[in-house]
């Protein structure tokens, strides 16, 4: 399926068969189209302080959102379905979530 919301994805993937897995799962999970307020989706692979495989789910936001108590809570309640996802799809890497402004960076952020 190619959905041109595809293109608001990037990722530090070393191939994009790394990658695939993860577009794949927000596919079959709908999280495209993206709420308005979110830019883009990054993707960054990695090891932790451990070693171990893990992928960074950045949401990036746009930088005039007011932040409300309840942009927040809907900001925080995709990052969770985010992470809920990768683990339920068990991808091999841990997934971590954080929401950034991208004028001043990270807003807030979290483990899974």
């Amino acid at each position: 399926m190619n959905d041109p919301n595809l293109d608001e994805i990037t990722s530090s993937a070393p191939s994009n068969e790394e990658a695939q897995p993860y577009k794949d799962i927000m596919i079959r999970k709908n999280w495209l189209p993206l709420p308005p307020f979110v830019q883009r989706i990054r993707l960054r692979f990695g090891d932790d302080a451990d070693g171990d495989p893990v992928v960074w789910v950045i949401l990036s936001i746009k930088d005039d959102l007011s932040k409300t108590e309840e942009e927040i809570a809907e900001l925080s309640k995709l990052k969770d379905r985010f992470r809920d996802d990768i683990i339920e799809a068990n991808t091999g890497r841990w997934p971590f979530t954080r929401i950034e402004d991208d004028k001043i960076g990270p807003v807030f952020g979290g483990t899974a």
